[in-house]
């Protein structure tokens, strides 16, 4: 959040479960305080309950892992 606060994106990834801060978290924050795109990803087996609720809080696509790049390339363009 740091990051993003110095030096706002149009598009930010997120996992969902991170050492610092959790995915979820994440993404109200960053709904608070912009209206860009956001994509979640995780790849725990028992995250699509999680991915669900990513996109329901703001996350424009989420993405279970592992992927391919293109699945990230196209969900950006998506917007």
């Amino acid at each position: 959040m740091r990051q993003y606060r110095a030096n706002p994106t149009r598009l930010v990834v997120t996992d969902l479960f991170m050492p610092e801060k959790e995915g979820l978290e994440t993404i109200i924050e960053l709904r608070r305080i912009s209206r860009g795109c956001i994509i979640a990803m995780s790849g725990k087996p028992t995250a699509s309950a999680l991915l669900s609720i990513a996109s329901r809080l703001g996350a424009i696509k989420t993405v279970a892992k592992p992927f391919q790049p293109h699945e990230l390339l196209t969900a950006s363009r998506k917007r």
